[in-house]
């Protein structure tokens, strides 16, 4: 038997024994602790069990030769013409992240999307706030803030202005995936001023096949437009060194970080930082022309000032952000102590270890989101932190990496819902660029087995992930029996389901949040009032200041496998 041949034979056995025992611990693992049978975890879980049987299939089309050729991408995407490449990549990058967001959202938002959807139907009344109702504590929910009269949503109010443009052509869902589009363009146009043409056409692939940039950008997240507007400032810092006289790309870069920054005041601040380090440096250099930092900061300068005053106007405090003055204010804190967040991996506050724990579970997640591959996609951003000689430019992403994970390290929960990483996702066009990076440089040749990784995340692991939205975050179980019910006029009080099992403890986490969308912005002004219920005695109230409204309760059954909307009495 030839050595070459005994060698790839020992590989795949070796592969298939480590897939199967991977395989056949989960369950055991799930089983022995509780804290993995978590919605979430679990569902990473299920997941990485279902792919890492394809890992020996895919090994074995690897080492047949004329499958491994013809699964060489470079040989199919560098064929195409580069403005019928562009094109085709934007469209197909439209037509998946609609379909996401039609099939698995139903154009709704998920979860935390409610805050910036609910801030851009405010925006459309043409006020930063709306009069608060009589009787806030029916219409609260999580995310939005009743204040000195004033009722609005936490969220910094950069993507709820993108947003609203949507909403002026009645069709909000189309905005991020837009957003989605002309990030896959900036990415591919960095990598090209950076690297090579196959290099960028590799990146942008890569990003295009990303469980996390489609299922993000079907989403209406702010991480959206904060990701899309923080590369573009470091696209336009890029083209500096090619046009160091025209000064305005200077102030450029700076105002489009500042946009992410008034979008998500959060990741695009280390976006900032390294930027404005690695410009000071080049600037000693004398790689840039003096005064190219000045520009940068005066750039940015404008929408921070914005945004104090913004803050200002909500807070009476510069510094203090409308989620101050939310019920919930403590989750959305950064900082240790006990008083710091809630209960999370079975701990409560936040301290340095649970901040250790959530960077390696997010780590965890991030390696199976990024590509949808088992537990691979980080491999190669690893190989790449540890070579020798980085340019200035990978010095300042990787200087944006590691301010991100510090400064997130400061807030209580881990990053991650079954929809991708939420904390993070401003740096997941940066690890795609790592990768694509890496595996250029990379001997042998790997290019077949990548394909077929991607193949995996394809046809396993995003099919999959459909599955959990069922059970998670928001849904439109109690609008479609008020629209089934054709009820007008009225008021719908949403009652909690009872338990602590976790199918339970998620609809109840999410089942006001279902519906506070539906609600005009101005809330007595609909249709359908819908309002928590708080009880009878409390409910009496609401009914009374609305005599002419008809009132109903919505509530689930059978362990929240059924639900209902009956007449309402109290």
């Amino acid at each position: 038997m030839k050595k070459g041949l005994s060698k790839n034979i020992l590989l795949i056995l070796l592969v298939t024994i480590l897939s199967f025992s991977i395989y056949t611990i989960i369950p055991i693992l799930i089983k022995r602790f509780a804290f993995l049978n978590h919605i979430i975890i679990s569902f990473y879980l299920e997941q990485l069990k279902h792919i890492i049987l394809l890992l020996p299939v895919a090994v074995i089309l690897y080492f047949i030769t004329p499958i491994r050729k013809f699964l060489d991408y470079k040989n199919h995407i560098m064929k195409i013409k580069e403005t019928h490449f562009l094109i085709g990549i934007v469209l197909l990058s439209l037509l998946a992240t609609n379909f996401i967001s039609w099939k698995c959202y139903n154009h709704y938002p998920k979860e935390d999307d409610t805050a910036v959807y609910k801030q851009a139907q405010i925006f459309l009344t043409g006020k930063r706030w709306v009069p608060s109702q009589a009787y806030p504590e029916f219409f609260d929910g999580f995310n939005m803030v009743n204040n000195n009269g004033r009722f609005f949503s936490m969220p910094a109010p950069g993507h709820p202005f993108l947003l609203l443009l949507g909403f002026l052509i009645k069709a909000p869902w189309i905005i991020c995936p837009l957003i989605g589009a002309f990030l896959l363009l900036v990415l591919y146009f960095l990598l090209k001023n950076l690297y090579t043409p196959f290099t960028a056409r590799t990146g942008a692939v890569f990003l295009l096949l990303s469980p996390a940039f489609l299922f993000f950008s079907a989403s209406f997240l702010n991480q959206n437009s904060s990701a899309l507007f923080s590369l573009l400032g470091l696209f336009l810092i890029i083209k500096l060194f090619n046009k160091k006289s025209q000064w305005y790309l200077a102030l450029l870069s700076g105002f489009a970080i500042s946009i992410a920054f008034l979008s998500r005041p959060t990741l695009p601040f280390a976006f900032f930082l390294s930027s404005l380090v690695f410009i000071i440096i080049m600037e000693y250099k004398k790689q840039l022309n003096k005064g190219t930092a000045i520009l940068f900061i005066t750039g940015f300068l404008p929408l921070l000032v914005f945004q104090l005053y913004d803050n200002f106007s909500l807070t009476g405090h510069p510094l203090h952000y409308g989620y101050s003055l939310c019920e919930f204010a403590k989750l959305n804190i950064a900082g240790f102590g006990t008083d710091i967040g809630s209960l999370s991996v079975n701990m409560e506050g936040h301290s340095l270890l649970k901040a250790i724990v959530n960077l390696i579970y997010n780590i965890f997640t991030i390696s199976l989101h990024l590509f949808g591959w088992p537990l691979l996609s980080l491999v190669f951003v690893a190989l790449w932190v540890f070579k020798n000689k980085k340019t200035g430019f990978e010095w300042m992403f990787m200087g944006i990496i590691e301010l991100s994970i510090i400064f997130m390290g400061f807030f209580w929960a881990h990053g991650n819902t079954p929809t991708g990483p939420h904390y993070y996702y401003e740096i997941i066009p940066l690890l795609v660029i790592i990768t694509a990076v890496k595996l250029e440089s990379l001997t042998p040749n790997i290019r077949g087995m990548v394909t077929l990784l991607f193949l995996i995340g394809i046809f396993s692991y995003i099919p999959n992930a459909t599955k959990v939205f069922k059970v998670w975050g928001t849904n439109n179980n109690c609008y479609n029996e008020v629209i089934n019910r054709n009820i007008h006029n009225a008021i719908v009080f949403i009652k909690d389901p009872l338990g602590s099992d976790e199918k339970t403890v998620t609809l109840r986490r999410y089942n006001y949040l279902s519906v506070i969308c539906k609600n005009d912005a101005i809330i007595e002004n609909g249709d359908v009032m819908y309002a928590e219920d708080l009880e009878s005695k409390n409910n009496a109230k609401l009914i009374k200041l609305y005599p002419n409204r008809k009132t109903y309760l919505f509530e689930y059954l059978n362990n929240g496998n059924n639900w209902q909307i009956v007449p309402y009495n109290p």
